[in-house]
């Protein structure tokens, strides 16, 4: 395995839960806002760059108030200088504007022709209306320095990180143990799929993402199942496992990505406990023996091609997923503190 500082980061994100680019995300956005606030304030292309950009998007700029608040007195200084002078720029447009709005704008030589041809009759009010318009949006100047000409810095820093990242797990995945760690872990989610699979064309590493993805939905889609299924009056009386219910919460960070720090804190004990539920089942609990499909053929809306509704013997939550319970990893330390008590 090579020597490059990101792969031993990256390892330590396989061994949590969730994406792992999703918390390298993360890191990579916290690092960023602690360094601005450290080392960058009087950083003069720092400064100019949120002048382009008309300070951080509205997720970095929440989260910089958490990192000035982690930063005691010198955080909420240094948010209140770098936010000066992003003040300052707004407030030099709207005074422009407010200075010069009330003078007459000159008649641009397009408007003197279309004057003139207006007053030669109908043909000539024909050409005028092909002249390009030269009519200035109301406020034009004004919305144009009230528009950001360059994305959130935190945002480029974080996507730019993000896609080293990428290269280095695409690159390192033909080292078998680093391979071995990353089917380990809980694989990307769809969005973080996606950039990886283009990154990394029909090679052997987007092979094995697809793999590791695969094994992951399709324990997903028996828990999605099995939850939907025991809301059926006839299944009352069968158990309703935690790790099922949580099912739900853990389609939404595949599909949309992990909780980030500024959601709702009930969005983040969703997940955390989504979570702690699905490690504590991998851990080698047995699985969740469902009735023979024999007795549930015929329901409505059942996908009767589905293998989960094959015909014959009980099937287990392992024996659908191809899951090895003697061979799932304990679960990580984060996991294990939310589990219920």
């Amino acid at each position: 395995m090579g020597m490059d500082k990101r792969i031993p980061e990256l390892l330590r994100a396989f061994g949590e839960s969730g994406c792992p680019l999703c918390r390298r995300s993360a890191q990579h956005a916290a690092r960023y806002l602690r360094n601005l606030l450290s080392e960058y304030v009087d950083d003069l292309p720092t400064r100019r760059s949120l002048r382009r950009s008309l300070g951080l998007c509205a997720e970095h700029a929440w989260a910089l108030q958490g990192v000035a608040l982690s930063l005691k007195g010198s955080g909420s200084l240094a948010t209140a200088v770098l936010y000066e002078d992003v003040t300052r720029h707004v407030l030099a447009a709207l005074s422009e504007y407010l200075t010069q709005g009330a003078a007459p704008p000159p008649r641009s030589g397009i408007r003197r022709v279309r004057h003139w041809l207006e007053r030669r009759g109908r043909w000539g009010r024909c050409l005028a209306a092909r002249l390009p318009s030269d009519e200035a949006t109301p406020g034009g100047d004004l919305l144009a320095g009230l528009t950001p000409r360059e994305p959130c810095p935190a945002c480029a820093h974080v996507e730019a990180q993000v896609s080293g990242d990428i290269s280095v797990l695409l690159r390192t995945l033909t080292d078998a143990d680093f391979r071995a760690a990353y089917g380990a872990s809980d694989g990307l989610c769809l969005p973080h799929l996606r950039q990886a699979l283009s990154l990394a064309g029909n090679t052997g590493a987007a092979q094995i993402l697809a793999e590791v993805a695969a094994d992951r939905l399709r324990l997903l889609h028996f828990d999605l199942e099995e939850h939907w299924r025991k809301s059926d009056w006839s299944y009352r009386e069968q158990a309703r496992h935690p790790w099922e219910q949580a099912a739900r919460v853990r389609a939404i960070a595949f599909f949309g990505g992990e909780a980030s720090e500024q959601d709702t804190e009930a969005a983040l004990a969703q997940r955390r406990w989504a979570r702690a539920e699905y490690h504590r089942h991998l851990r080698g609990q047995a699985g969740a023996t469902r009735p023979p499909a024999g007795e549930i053929f015929g329901r409505p809306g059942l996908d009767l091609e589905s293998p989960t509704f094959d015909p014959g013997e009980p099937r287990t939550r392992e024996a659908a997923t191809g899951l090895d319970p003697e061979g799932t990893a304990d679960p990580c330390d984060e996991c294990e503190a939310q589990r219920p008590d």
